[in-house]
Formats: C-alpha cells, sequence, structure tokens
C-alpha cells in the first residue's frame, strides 16, 4: 500500500454478514472486519472521520480489506440502482462509401456509454467463468447466452495476460483507498479508457476485449480534411483540401486528371505521378533548383541559382518551360526519392474520355 493513504476502515461486518458504514453502526452492536474477521472497534471521536479500529495487536492487511468492500459495495449498487453506466473511449468510423473513393474512412474518438442494468441483472462475487474466477461477474438471466462481463479490482494485483487475452470483456478498477469506492458508488458510473485504443497503464479503470470501434452516421466532427490536386493536359492545375461532406463543390471539371489523399499532397510528387501516366508539365515546382517552405510556392519560394546562374530570385511558375536551368527533382520534400508516392497509390484508372483518377493510401510522413 503507497504511503501517505489514511488506512481509515469505515466498513465492519454486522452479525447479519451486512457491510455497515461507520455512520450507520449502533454503539451496542459488535462489528467484525471485511478482511480478517476480528471484532473492531467503533472510532467516533470530535477530532477524526469516525471509523472503525482493530484491536491493539491484530494482524491484518488494508488491502485484503479495500478488496473486499469494493466488490460489495459495487454489486450492492449495481442491484440497487435503476442505471449504473461503464463509459470508455472508442473510436467511431464513418459507416457510409466515401463520396471521393478513399479507403480510409473519417473517424473520431468518442465516449462510448452503456447502462449495465439494461444489459444485465444478475451480479455474482468470485464466480467461475471459463477457467477464471472473476471479482464480480455480470450476467444475464433473461438471455443467458449475452456474452458475460467481469470487474477485477486491483490493490495489489493486476489481471494476468492470459485472463486479458481469453477474449472475456474485463474492467479493471484501481482501488487505492475508500475514495476511489465511493466516486464510482456515488456517481453510478464506472469510466475508464479501452485498452483497443491509447490507454497508459497508470491509468486507473481499463476496459478489455472491448469494441475498438463503432460504426456511425458521418457527422462534421469526424470528417477529416482530403487533398485533391487536379491537372489538365495543358498544364493548368488546382489543389485544393476540402471534406467529404463539401466533395460536391469540387471546382474540378471532368477534364481535369485528379488525385486524391488522406495526407497532403507534395506538388513535385504528384507532377511526378502525372508524368507516369503521360501527362507532361514542365514548372518550376518540379525543378531540382526551386526552394520553398512546406506547400508555400510563390514569393516564399526561390530558385537557388538566381545568383550563379542568372536566373529569376521569384520565377514565374511555368518559367522553367523555357529555362536551359531546369532539372526535374529526384527527391520530395522530406528528401526521400520521389517514386516513394507510387508505393501509397491504392487504385488508379482512366475513364472513356483518357482522364485519370489515383487514388492515394494514408502517408505514414
Amino acid at each position: 500500500m503507497a504511503k501517505g493513504i489514511k488506512q481509515d476502515y469505515s466498513y465492519a461486518i454486522d452479525e447479519y454478514g451486512s457491510l455497515i458504514h461507520i455512520q450507520n453502526a449502533h454503539i451496542e452492536t459488535s462489528y467484525k472486519c471485511p478482511s480478517c474477521g476480528k471484532l473492531m472497534i467503533q472510532r467516533k471521536g470530535q477530532k477524526r472521520r469516525w471509523h472503525f479500529a482493530h484491536k491493539a495487536g491484530t494482524q491484518c492487511k488494508y488491502e485484503t480489506y479495500l478488496h473486499k468492500i469494493a466488490k460489495t459495495r459495487i454489486r450492492q449498487t449495481f442491484l440497487n440502482s435503476d442505471k449504473f453506466l461503464i463509459i470508455y473511449n472508442a473510436k467511431h468510423i464513418c459507416n457510409t462509401s466515401c463520396p471521393l473513393e478513399l479507403e480510409e474512412k473519417c473517424d473520431c474518438d468518442k465516449e462510448k456509454q452503456f447502462d449495465l442494468r439494461q444489459w444485465y441483472d444478475v451480479c455474482e462475487e468470485e464466480s467461475e467463468i471459463n477457467g477464471f474466477v472473476a471479482d464480480l461477474l455480470f450476467k444475464s438471466s433473461q438471455n443467458p447466452n449475452r456474452p458475460p462481463l467481469l470487474i477485477e479490482i486491483a490493490v495489489t494485483h493486476k489481471c494476468t495476460q492470459e485472463k486479458i487475452q481469453s477474449g472475456l470483456r474485463i474492467i479493471e478498477i484501481n482501488i487505492k483507498s475508500e475514495d476511489d469506492i465511493e466516486s464510482i458508488i456515488q456517481n453510478e458510473i464506472i469510466e475508464g479508457k479501452n485498452s483497443e485504443n491509447y490507454f497508459s497503464k497508470e491509468d486507473s479503470i481499463i476496459f478489455y476485449n472491448f469494441s475498438k470501434s463503432y460504426p456511425i452516421e458521418p457527422s462534421e466532427e469526424m470528417l477529416r480534411d482530403k487533398f485533391i490536386f487536379g491537372i489538365r493536359k495543358d498544364g493548368h492545375f488546382i489543389y485544393k483540401q476540402l471534406t467529404c461532406s463539401k466533395s460536391h463543390e469540387t471546382i474540378f471539371k471532368p477534364e481535369y486528371n485528379i488525385i486524391i489523399s488522406p495526407s497532403p499532397i507534395y506538388w513535385p510528387s504528384a507532377f511526378y505521378l502525372f508524368e507516369k501516366i503521360g501527362i507532361s508539365n514542365i514548372n518550376c515546382g518540379r525543378c531540382h533548383f526551386y526552394r520553398r517552405n512546406e506547400f508555400s510556392f510563390g514569393n516564399s519560394a526561390i530558385c537557388v541559382l538566381y545568383k550563379k546562374r542568372g536566373t529569376p530570385r521569384n520565377p514565374d511558375f511555368f518559367f522553367a518551360r523555357n529555362c536551359s536551368q531546369y532539372k526535374p527533382t529526384k527527391v520530395d520534400d522530406f528528401n526521400e526519392p520521389i517514386e516513394n508516392i507510387e508505393k501509397l497509390i491504392i487504385k488508379s484508372y482512366a475513364n472513356d474520355n483518357g482522364v485519370w483518377k489515383i487514388l492515394l493510401g494514408e502517408n505514414e510522413n
């Protein structure tokens, strides 16, 4: 048990085996420890918070006490409440086909909420399931085939990998004090992180073997920007950034060959791909001597030969068509071989008019 945590015993067992809070204890009644079973003394003074205490010399592990009352209190609350919520983070994925034909679905991380009372009506302590013993096992008497839910109380020992890898849905609750238990009881909510998504081993409540993602209708909060690069045979090109919901607003006319990507498209790489399908476009953005900051061109980009060879410092984008120094670059903006973009192609095709559409996958850069 971590140092600095008060080891007050707020609960004890009465003669009927019921768990009793010190506030509800009768002075003439005898109470026993939920952990060791020894008689306890009621401390109802003026200075400290009321609590039960062991007689001097009694050996009892506070960790076992916490483990016991956590199971009992959570079970009692579940059975006596109209609702008992569990909340965890989960990825919500768009359930419709992408209007831009991309494989990657738009998604967002949102809370997923279930009321356990709507799914289960039985809660057992220390119950066996598939060769494992659950601290708390939730089942449905109305639907025996419904997959069970396990709650594991971790005071000193976490869930074993064997139990986690069993596929059983498990909620692991780390308990360090009575306050951790009371927070769940007062709110009638167990809220934590889904192990299928991002979580830290330091998180106090972890959900194991719950769904990683849920398909839902698209919403603005989940829509991610897509990137479209279009070019005509005469070299005129347009670069747009938009979401799926605005894909119908695209300014690309039927004569534009286009590249669609879930990640930003670096222009030299786009020009390289178009060259591969026979659309040559000589421009400064494709030149080895043209330098820019990320996606910026124009006045923020320069020709590095302007001093040595007398080229314009900020040339017109199509100056390269008549420039003797023009040299197609062989690397992309990350100084990687420009042909690497071909690895991102997931689909490419031309329509009856010979106009191409190239679909790219996610760029990990």
